[in-house]
């Protein structure tokens, strides 16, 4: 692996792997919505599909978004952007297209004013259809209420009256201020020679300059609850959603390793294999399907810890009811040894198998930067998650689930009090 820091500020990491004659190119820009203002709403999503809709370089040079996906396509590549940058997929002989088209998707997008109202009416009309969902129901309200204060009580794709008044100028505002070199990790992966790769990014990115003075934007923390706060919304439906959790944890806390294998042991491992999917789903029959994580959100501010489950209406209260006796008892009596041993191998073996292909490589490679987990993070994983012993997973537990101070979102056929409402399911 190669890497280097522009003069600019950007950071630039370069992988070779031949087994396969492809090339990914990824730009990870830290620019997603936790940095929005309450009014601007859905604005980083909206930047983000706009990307890839025009470009304009500094000579002049023009490509509309039909030309971009063209050129791709010609050449047999993939490409896709986001709120939080650029992916580019090509067979290696095409490296060229892969490299110009991560440096033209950052630096030039043009924001042609058409295709600007037609994305906003577009996640207009998704907002619309959020509410048809109680799925989507349900995960909205948690976040609202979990995160009541914190930018991600806010739907990533924002509120209507936020979004109908975004204006083509917030969009240039906003890729202005953090779109720059200094706020930016491009990763190259693939059947490529390192230091070729490395110059070909560097002639491509050493004079993309920022406007003004960088001032890194600022990351909000937000404290766990300290109440429970229930919420319940009718929604007619033979099946009832519910979320229940609160604040969970920032991905560079210590506690990591010994909450990735707790987790393991309680929501996460595959099929049956978890406490919550084995006892509540597939011993006792309460529920269509049951999760839960508190690392998986995990990023520069805490994401959630949350068990969500569906159920038939008339097992509302005994399948919650399940989750909890199943948390209780963790918090209690802690994991097994043999739970823990299990867990560890599992994510041991697992760790080998995420990085399959150059796309799960730089993923990492972005992951370990932006963290700042330090380039010999894959052998302090496996030195660290082997050592978590049963005690540790019981500690974490204990410090990072509280049961007493929970938001509960209940969605389905129930009443403003969580009582099921008969007559109110679908038939």
């Amino acid at each position: 692996m190669r890497e280097e820091t522009l003069a600019n500020g950007l950071s630039l990491i370069v992988k070779q792997r031949s087994d396969v004659p492809v090339l990914t190119v990824q730009a990870l820009v830290n620019a997603g919505q936790i940095f929005e203002p309450e009014d601007k709403a859905g604005l980083a999503e909206l930047v983000g599909g706009l990307l890839d809709e025009g470009i304009e370089d500094d000579q002049g040079r023009r490509r509309s978004g039909d030309e971009i996906a063209g050129d791709v396509e010609f050449v047999g590549g993939q490409y896709g952007t986001s709120a939080n940058g650029v992916t580019v997929k090509v067979l290696s002989e095409h490296s060229e297209v892969a490299y110009n088209l991560v440096r033209d998707l950052l630096r030039y997008p043009s924001f042609p004013k058409q295709r600007f109202e037609k994305l906003r009416e577009d996640q207009v009309a998704e907002i619309e259809s959020m509410d048809q969902d109680p799925t989507r129901v349900a995960r909205r309200l948690f976040f609202e209420t979990a995160f009541r204060g914190h930018p991600f009580h806010r739907p990533a794709v924002g509120y209507l009256e936020t979004v109908k008044a975004l204006t083509i100028e917030d969009v240039e505002a906003w890729h202005r201020r953090l779109f720059r070199p200094e706020n930016t990790i491009v990763v190259a992966v693939g059947d490529i020679d390192p230091a070729v790769a490395l110059k070909e990014l560097r002639t491509r990115m050493e004079s993309w300059k920022g406007e003004g003075p960088w001032k890194a934007p600022e990351v909000q923390q937000l404290p766990r609850q300290q109440e429970p706060r229930p919420v319940y919304q009718t929604f007619k439906a033979q099946q009832v959603r519910i979320h229940l959790g609160h604040v969970g944890i920032q991905r560079t806390n210590p506690d990591f390793f010994a909450l990735r294998v707790m987790e393991t042991i309680l929501s996460t491992s595959p099929g049956f294999t978890n406490r919550l999917a084995r006892n509540v789903r597939d011993m006792q029959g309460l529920a269509y399907d049951v999760s839960g994580s508190i690392t998986s959100g995990s990023g520069q501010s805490a994401g959630p810890f949350q068990v969500v489950l569906g159920v038939e209406a008339k097992n509302k209260d005994i399948g919650l009811q399940a989750v909890m006796k199943e948390l209780s008892q963790f918090l209690k009596d802690g994991p097994t040894a043999e739970e823990v041993k299990d867990a560890k191998d599992y994510l041991l073996h697992s760790f080998v198998s995420s990085w399959e292909t150059v796309e799960d490589i730089a993923d990492y490679l972005l992951s370990v930067k932006r963290y700042g987990l330090g380039s010999d993070y894959a052998g302090k994983y496996y030195k660290s998650v082997g050592s978590v012993t049963r005690e540790e997973v019981l500690r974490v537990a204990r410090k990072y689930i509280d049961l007493d101070h929970l938001t509960t979102v209940i969605v389905g056929p129930v009443d403003k009090n969580g009582k099921l409402i008969e007559g109110e399911q679908d038939k």
